[in-house]
């Protein structure tokens, strides 16, 4: 490793790691039906971190530069947590390409549980004109829950990275 006693001499090339952004729901996704895939509505921008590349009206965000970038996705689903499996999903469009998955199974037993959360992060490479967005499912059980809103519960976060 070779020491640099003045950084200014150094050469270094860090590109800007813009853009950002990040969303939420405001609401309730209410009786999310099993089986069924279905679309996180993210309709609110979160105002402390956001470079403008965030479209409430499709519900997803799309930096519209090339690069690398982090994802942190959250889905957190409330009311009546019954035994069965639940997923989040985060895509890379418009062809839609699965870039990370969590899935959790619970068991129903330990009496009680009324919130699980899913979350998964990871860096992908995306073109300009890609963007990202999130879903969920769920799978057996009887009863169809909800996902929370928030800005702690359910979002989705990107930063370009380099």
């Amino acid at each position: 490793m070779k020491h640099i006693s003045d950084p200014k001499a150094a050469n270094v090339n860090i590109p800007a790691q813009t853009p950002s952004g990040r969303m939420y729901p405001v609401g309730y996704q209410h009786n999310i039906l099993k089986n069924t895939e279905t679309l996180i509505l993210l309709d609110t921008i979160d105002p402390l971190f956001t470079d403008g590349i965030e479209d409430v009206v499709n519900h997803w965000i799309k930096p519209a530069v090339a690069g690398y970038y982090l994802f942190s996705a959250s889905a957190t689903w409330e009311v009546g947590i019954d035994a069965k499996h639940y997923k989040l999903l985060v895509y890379a469009g418009p062809i839609p390409k699965v870039i990370a998955i969590d899935h959790k199974g619970f068991s129903g037993a330990g009496g009680g549980c009324t919130v699980l959360t899913c979350h998964c992060s990871d860096i992908t490479k995306l073109i300009a004109t890609q963007y990202i967005y999130m879903t969920v499912e769920h799978f057996d059980g009887t009863n169809n829950p909800d996902i929370m809103p928030g800005p702690v519960q359910t979002y989705l976060s990107v930063q370009r990275v380099r």
